[in-house]
């Protein structure tokens, strides 16, 4: 019995120091936050997410005329990746995924520029090390 609970630990300790967060040639996405008290585009009470498991909302940049402005040229995507969660501080945060990921470092330092924003950051990507 004994032995069984060691391989089973020295398991778990495997699959758990095994994760690793990286932010390299995997990162494709920015998350940011605007601060506090910053008008958010409202969606329709009415719109649910289509599955239970969906938290996700995309968002159109046109909603955020300066963050519009300040990105032109760039090609990318934005969402809101916790928008129909139920802790409210999540509903606020966005995610960018760039077309291009060599170009993350400068919509970093654009966003890090804007008055309304509180933070822009590499999103993290977990990886498997086994």
């Amino acid at each position: 019995m004994k032995s069984l609970r060691k391989i089973a630990t020295l398991i778990v300790l495997i699959f758990v120091s095994g994760n690793t967060i990286i932010a390299n040639e995997l990162t494709k996405s920015i998350y940011f936050k605007f601060k506090k008290g910053y008008p958010l585009h409202k969606f329709s009470t009415n719109e649910k997410p289509k599955d239970q498991n969906t938290y996700s909302v995309i968002e159109n940049i046109n909603n955020y005329p300066e963050l519009a402005l300040a990105l032109q040229g760039y090609d990318f995507k934005i969402e809101r990746p916790g928008y129909y969660s139920s802790k409210k501080e999540l509903t606020s945060v966005f995610r960018i995924t760039l077309k291009n990921p060599e170009k993350l470092n400068e919509v970093i330092a654009i966003l890090k520029k804007q008055p309304t924003i509180l933070y822009a950051e590499l999103a993290p990507t977990y990886k498997m090390d086994l």
